[in-house]
């Protein structure tokens, strides 16, 4: 089933095995095209490949099978970011938070949507939330939020 070649895929890209990883997934949505996760893990896949432009349409299609995909949306942050597009990145990160508040991954990429857009008190209040959830947030990102605060 479909559910067998996603769990296969996302094994192997855990352990890095990309092409594998890849045909897996989509042997899934060859059995099942609506099948978000196969979607949403090919978006995965792209951002550690540095295929940015693809992980985004990937997280995408994702969305648009399963709009409350909270992981897909936060994928979406970083990877938006990634590609120096902070409002999208913005958009998607808020949406995340607005799905699930405690998804501290997304409040975890708010950071740097907020701080590359000189967003610096949102920033520092998302590193708080994520950090307040468990979350690491980058120490040099926190150090140069901090230094920031001072000049003000």
């Amino acid at each position: 089933a479909a559910t067998a070649y996603n769990s296969r895929g996302a094994r192997y890209l855990l352990n890095k095995k990309y092409n594998e990883a890849h045909a897996d997934f989509m042997s899934a949505l060859r059995i099942d095209p609506l099948y978000y996760e196969a979607y949403y893990n090919l978006c995965v896949l792209d951002n550690a490949l540095g295929k940015y432009e693809e992980a985004a349409a990937y997280c995408l299609k994702a969305i648009g099978i399963n709009p409350r995909c909270v992981k897909a949306h936060n994928s979406l942050c970083s990877t938006y970011g990634r590609l120096g597009k902070f409002a999208e990145s913005i958009a998607y990160g808020q949406k995340a938070i607005e799905i699930d508040p405690a998804y501290g991954a997304a409040h975890n990429n708010m950071v740097a949507a907020y701080y590359y857009t000189q967003q610096y008190d949102l920033a520092i209040m998302h590193s708080d939330k994520a950090k307040e959830l468990g979350v690491a947030v980058d120490p040099e990102l926190i150090a140069r939020l901090k230094e920031l605060k001072k000049v003000k």
